[in-house]
């Protein structure tokens, strides 16, 4: 294409999890195991194709990388979409939320059964307080394989959360913080409101961005505040 982008057609019949009502999940081998497909890529982006991004989405990644960061996610914002009561966000909650959504959006998972003992699993964990931090809006997604030490975090990262997704449902920003758990991690909240993901040495691996509010210019990234969806204003 003209700008500088090139399209890569791929065979329906060899997608792994076979027919239509699975193709959420099918989706989630392009987004969680680029680095498998394109194995002598340097950095990988993703963008959903709801999100309202105003700038350039390669611009962009060099200045979410900053720092040293092997790779860069927005956080989940504070919207009745994502949790029915803003005034306790957590994990669970967002799981709960999604079933919820259930009654007037049946399409929201493939398999509600399995989301709901995906948020059971989740709420027996000794941890589940401290995944709240790692929550994230997966539309936008930066992955840095240009070192052996960020290939490295973001092949264990990405593996693990397509682990969670294969094992429980298709609902991959639920799927999300216990699979960045198990890369070793944790989350250090920052001034600025981003959260600086750490490995046990203190060392910065990755970085959630401040997700912002409706009335912030950054927030028309998120497809929660286009006029045409947003709830609860």
């Amino acid at each position: 294409y003209a700008d500088g982008t090139t399209p890569v057609p791929l065979e329906r019949s060899l997608l792994p999890y076979g027919d239509d009502q699975n193709m959420r999940r099918n989706v989630k081998v392009l987004k969680m195991l680029g680095h498998e497909l394109f194995p002598w890529a340097r950095r990988t982006i993703w963008i959903d194709a709801k999100l309202r991004f105003g700038a350039e989405p390669r611009a962009y990644a060099a200045y979410a990388l900053r720092g040293g960061a092997c790779a860069a996610y927005m956080g989940l914002p504070a919207h009745r979409t994502a949790f029915a009561d803003l005034e306790k966000r957590s994990l669970v909650q967002h799981g709960e939320t999604i079933v919820a959504a259930a009654a007037r959006r049946p399409g929201v998972s493939a398999d509600l059964g399995a989301v709901r003992a995906q948020v059971a699993s989740y709420k027996r964990r000794a941890d589940a307080a401290a995944l709240d931090a790692l929550l994230i809006d997966s539309a936008y997604l930066i992955r840095d394989f240009s070192t052996p030490r960020c290939r490295s975090f973001n092949r264990a990262a990405n593996c693990a959360w397509f682990d969670e997704i294969d094992c429980y449902s298709d609902r991959d920003q639920l799927a999300f913080p216990p699979a960045l758990a198990r890369a070793g991690v944790r989350a250090v909240f920052s001034a600025s409101g981003d959260v600086a993901v750490v490995d046990a040495a203190g060392a910065l691996t990755a970085t959630i961005l401040a997700p912002g509010g409706p009335d912030d210019p950054a927030a028309a990234r998120h497809w929660y505040y286009s006029h045409a969806v947003a709830v609860g204003r």
